[in-house]
């Protein structure tokens, strides 16, 4: 699994920074020196007074817990599912003895244990999923832990994240195939790493990435990846509460490959832990970007790793709402086909591979 790292420009006034450096704990200096020398003394003040709400905590969000919280970031967790021998594959935060322990009261001491210098706590431990104000968390990231879970309560924390002005970042890993889907409101500034300038880059709200005609794929003659199809179906199967109706014959409605439609359905939501270790990673980056005041351009909008085809491809949502800063592709990335995409038009996809070696690579 590839470290991906998030390269920030130099500071432009090296004895201001040093300065903000002086103003720090000598401890946390100590703690947080690499990642002051990565991004600046500013943007670390920023993580280490920022907090996180993680709604679900399986595989993928371990994996962003586990790295906001070793950058300085606190966190809120949400997770009142009992702890299944099959949730210990894929969270490190979890142990035997916690079987039949809601998840997030389980994990919070292991969580806590790993920086003194940050928070950890559980939010809602009940079922309710009521939580209105989430103005005091920088980011928000919804991890869907079952297929059957209720795209109406994700969709409605979606808004209020908006509404606040919040980041809000949704994430699935499901056997093969892992999803990122990133609302970072109607403006997101940041820097052009390459160029030292700010842009201001426009997401659509999460709902839109259900709805058909902001992909634009007809007109682009681009096949909608599996990835994106399978949580179609699920959304529209699940939601309408089909439960006597067959999964696979619904699945057949939409045009989407049978070979995918069935492993998916058969593997039944089940978690890899090198799928979520991808995506989980890619997902604390973005957080940490966007905490850190857009050091580097965010993934704008889609994210999908397929590992059958070892590649992770960046999908623009909605090409006319949210291009207005797109940054170019970087020279540097290994372009790379899959199943879904064979001999299409990638006009405004960044396709990355991901190969077996330990060396980093950057996502321009």
């Amino acid at each position: 699994v590839h470290r991906l790292l998030l390269v920030a420009p130099p500071h432009n006034n090296e004895a201001e920074s040093n300065r903000d450096v002086e103003r720090m704990d000598d401890e946390k200096k100590a703690v947080y020196d690499r990642q002051i020398r990565l991004w600046g003394a500013e943007a670390q003040e920023k993580i280490g007074s920022s907090k996180a709400l993680l709604w679900g905590l399986g595989g993928v969000n371990a994996e962003v817990c586990k790295n906001l919280i070793l950058a300085g970031i606190s966190v809120s967790v949400h997770d009142p599912r009992p702890v299944t021998k099959a949730m210990l594959g894929t969270n490190f935060f979890l142990r035997d003895e916690d079987v039949g322990t809601p998840a997030a009261r389980a994990a919070i001491g292991r969580i806590a244990e790993l920086n003194p210098f940050a928070t950890a706590e559980v939010v809602v431990e009940d079922d309710s999923d009521d939580f209105d104000d989430v103005s005091s968390f920088a980011v928000v990231v919804v991890e869907r832990t079952s297929r059957k879970s209720d795209y109406a309560k994700v969709k409605e924390l979606a808004k209020k994240a908006r509404a606040a002005k919040v980041a809000f970042f949704y994430a699935r890993a499901d056997a093969d195939k892992g999803l990122i889907v990133c609302d970072l409101g109607a403006e997101f500034e940041y820097r052009d790493g390459a160029r030292h300038t700010k842009k201001v880059a426009t997401f659509p709200p999460f709902d839109d990435f259900f709805q058909k005609d902001v992909w634009h794929f007809e007109k682009r003659k681009q096949a909608k990846p599996v990835a994106v199809w399978l949580e179609w179906i699920d959304e529209a199967f699940y939601h309408a509460n089909n439960k006597n109706a067959d999964y696979l014959a619904f699945g057949a409605t939409f045009d989407v490959d049978t070979a995918a439609l069935e492993r998916h359905h058969h593997l039944n939501g089940a978690q890899l832990g090198f799928v979520v270790a991808v995506v989980g990673g890619i997902l604390a980056q973005e957080c940490i970007n966007v905490i850190a005041g857009g050091q580097g351009p965010p993934i704008q909008n889609v994210f999908i790793f397929d590992a059958i085809n070892d590649a992770g491809t960046v999908y623009n949502l909605a090409p006319k709402m949210a291009a207005t800063a797109k940054p170019p592709p970087n020279k540097k990335a290994k372009l790379a086909p899959t199943d879904d995409n064979t001999k299409q038009d990638h006009q405004d996809d960044d396709v990355i591979e991901i190969d077996d070696h330990d060396d980093p690579i950057e996502i321009d």
